[in-house]
């Protein structure tokens, strides 16, 4: 069973960015030091962003940050092309009906802000996030004692680079184990689309997910989401 993904254009966007920033990533991600030491101005941008927002926001605030490429020697396009990466996965990885980008903070445009409530998010989410993140370590910060997160924020190229990947994707989104729950869970009722005819199929003797020869099976939603079924 393929992974749903919350829209079909945000999907192919952001594989298409996946795959470019990829190549552009890897040889730009260090192996090593963390958020403090690759990129000293980063604690210091979160917490002046979390210290203007009502104080009732601020557990919710977490953060993403490019401010270490530039550094690296990565150009203004390849920035660009992060930035916007983050913003398709971001919005991949949510189920809510309405996308809110990640806002922008300080003239750099390097560090960006989600609201967790926005995203469907949980702090358990974002702990999940930060249990994958091979990079930052946890130390006090003012941001930290105000979000109540020991890590904030983490890079956003190496978001972009695992969040489309397991087992991240599937934690962030909160997928089950199978794909009986997944159409619960999408509002999709199978046996009543068939009957119905609502339910068209395609072959393809060759598939670019499998050996052998597939057919996809398409299915309504009632979260107007596309989920196909290989078989």
């Amino acid at each position: 069973m393929k992974v749903p993904v919350r829209r079909k254009a945000h999907a192919a966007l952001a594989v298409a960015a996946l795959a470019q920033l990829a190549l552009l990533g890897s040889a730009r991600r260090s192996t090593g030091g963390d958020e403090k030491t690759r990129a000293p101005g980063v604690a210091e941008d979160v917490a002046r962003d979390v210290l203007a927002l009502p104080k009732e926001d601020r557990p919710f605030a977490r953060y993403f940050t490019l401010s270490h490429l530039a550094p690296s020697g990565s150009s203004d396009d390849e920035i660009a092309s992060w930035r916007a990466g983050l913003a398709e996965i971001v919005a991949s990885l949510s189920w809510k009906k309405k996308v809110v980008a990640p806002a922008a903070v300080g003239e750099a445009r390097t560090v960006f802000r989600v609201d967790l409530r926005e995203q469907g998010w949980t702090a358990e989410t974002w702990k999940t996030i930060v249990s994958r993140y091979p990079y930052g370590l946890a130390h006090a910060s003012e941001a930290a004692r105000e979000t109540g997160s020991e890590l904030p924020w983490v890079r956003a190229d190496w978001f972009v680079w695992a969040a489309l990947r397991q087992p991240l994707y599937g934690e962030v989104l909160g997928l089950p184990g199978s794909d009986r729950e997944l159409e619960k869970l999408l509002g999709i009722d199978a046996a009543a689309n068939r009957e119905k005819g609502a339910a068209p199929r395609a072959g393809f003797r060759r598939s670019g997910e499998c050996a052998s020869s597939a057919t996809t099976e398409a299915r309504s939603s009632s979260l107007s989401r596309t989920v196909s079924r290989l078989t």
